[in-house]
């Protein structure tokens, strides 16, 4: 059961929206608020503005997300949480971000070298 969908269905659902429709915004506004998320870790660490612009509009990003239904992007934006707090020297949220992102999709154990190699 995706939450963020069956909530989003029932609140939608008061507003007269049903069926195909309701299941597409409802299982999309979830994806582009983890996008707009992504986007602002993002701008901390990029130097150019250029940087965002490509991912902003890179039709892997949106044909994955948006066609496909791919939702691999909670999992990037909990690493990238992990990253920002690891830069900060917060390394128990980092932990938890990272354990969070791990339990999403477990073939993220392979980023972990380039963590630690960001730590060390």
């Amino acid at each position: 059961v995706y939450i963020p969908g069956l909530i989003l269905t029932k609140l939608l659902n008061g507003f007269g929206l049903q069926g195909e429709y309701l299941q597409k915004i409802s299982y999309s506004l979830p994806l582009l608020g983890a996008e707009i998320i992504l986007w602002f870790i993002l701008k901390k660490f990029a130097k150019r503005n250029q940087t965002i612009f490509i991912f902003i509009f890179s039709p892997l990003s949106i044909c994955a997300n948006y066609l496909f239904g791919l939702n691999d992007i909670f999992p990037c934006l909990f690493i990238l949480i992990s990253v920002l707090y690891l830069t900060r020297n917060r390394y128990w949220i980092s932990g938890i971000a990272l354990g969070i992102a791990f339990g999403m999709k477990l073939t993220l154990i392979f980023s972990l070298p380039f963590l630690i190699n960001l730590i060390i």
